[in-house]
């Protein structure tokens, strides 16, 4: 099994919605499930692998410390094994919502 975590300094709509805008670049066919929190986008990979990227608030037991920013989980699971284009993938998502601080 693969996959990996963010926790993210943005709301869950604005990851949803980039999360959405990325996959379409990557030229990637998606389907998106809403829930009560959050939203999950299911997709096959080119080694055949389904892929899950689950878009949820920060659970309250994961928050350390008291923050003044929404905070979001973004994590991916994968059946499949850890390859390049998950890593790819990964890679993306950091360059997608890279915040620079000035």
């Amino acid at each position: 099994m693969a996959g990996f975590e963010f926790d993210m300094a943005f709301t869950t709509a604005e990851v949803v919605t980039g999360t959405a805008r990325l996959l379409d670049q990557l030229g990637y066919r998606w389907q998106r499930r809403d829930h009560v929190s959050g939203s999950v986008f299911a997709f096959t990979l080119a080694d055949g692998n389904a892929l899950e990227l689950c878009v949820e608030p920060l659970p309250a037991e994961r928050q350390t410390y008291p923050t003044w920013f929404p905070r979001t989980l973004l994590s991916a699971h994968s059946a499949g094994t850890e390859g390049a284009e998950l890593a790819t993938l990964r890679r993306a998502l950091v360059l997608a919502f890279l915040r620079v601080m000035g």
